[in-house]
Order: structure tokens, then C-alpha cells, then sequence
């Protein structure tokens, strides 16, 4: 079955248009591709609000945020490393003094921790 997209006009099959239970048919009325040409453009020009909008989500869905990164970790944990390790980098670059001051803070506790480990086995 064909379906005209609102927005390019094009003649599609079904399967180009997401679902949507209020729609006539069952689907939108703009074509996949015009519906993230659509959204992109209303999150570059809204980021503020986007961004917004996003953290109140991830504020109230913290175990729904957890697992999607779970799941993100062990589809490509390569990737994960990767960004992570870019992410650290650009941190300590933006960040050199603290970076430092923090690296002394955990070897001075984990030397104390040794230390004690140490003691209570004599």
C-alpha cells in the first residue's frame, strides 16, 4: 500500500511512514525522512529546550537511563572505551590543575588504604 507524504509529495510504501495511532491509516502523515528532517531542525533550533526537556527525563528515569547505557556498553564496549577515553582526555585537558590535585588525592588515600591493609594483617 501507497501512502503521499504531506511534506516532499512523494508517492512511498507504508513501511516509510511511521506509525501513529491517530492517523487515519495508522501512520504519520509526513514520510520517515521528513519527519527527522522536521525534528532535527526543531532541536537545532530549540537545543535549550531539547537539553531541557531531556534532563527532566533522565532526572525522573534513572533506572530507565541506566539501562540504556548498559545496553549500549555490551552492544560495542570498543566504543565505549574509546569515547570514554576521549571524553577523560578532553577533561584533563580543560581541567589540568584539578586533574592533578585529584590523581594525588586517590593515590594518597589508596596508599593509606594499603597501608592499613597492611598493618591489620601483621
Amino acid at each position: 500500500m501507497y501512502k503521499q507524504c504531506s511534506k516532499c509529495g512523494e508517492m512511498k510504501e507504508l513501511s516509510h511512514f511511521y506509525k501513529h495511532a491517530q492517523g487515519a491509516d495508522g501512520h504519520y502523515a509526513e514520510c520517515k525522512v521528513c519527519f527527522r528532517q522536521r525534528t532535527a531542525q526543531y532541536s537545532k533550533e530549540n537545543a535549550d529546550r531539547v537539553r531541557f526537556w531531556g534532563d527532566q527525563w533522565r532526572a525522573a528515569n534513572p533506572e530507565k537511563v541506566k539501562a540504556s547505557r548498559l545496553k549500549w556498553i555490551a552492544k560495542d564496549p570498543e566504543e565505549f572505551r574509546e569515547r570514554n577515553r576521549l571524553a577523560q582526555a578532553k577533561w584533563r585537558e580543560a581541567h589540568p590543575g584539578l586533574a592533578e590535585e585529584r590523581n594525588r588525592e586517590y593515590q594518597r588515600k589508596w596508599r593509606a588504604k594499603k597501608k592499613a591493609r597492611q598493618q591489620a594483617s601483621q
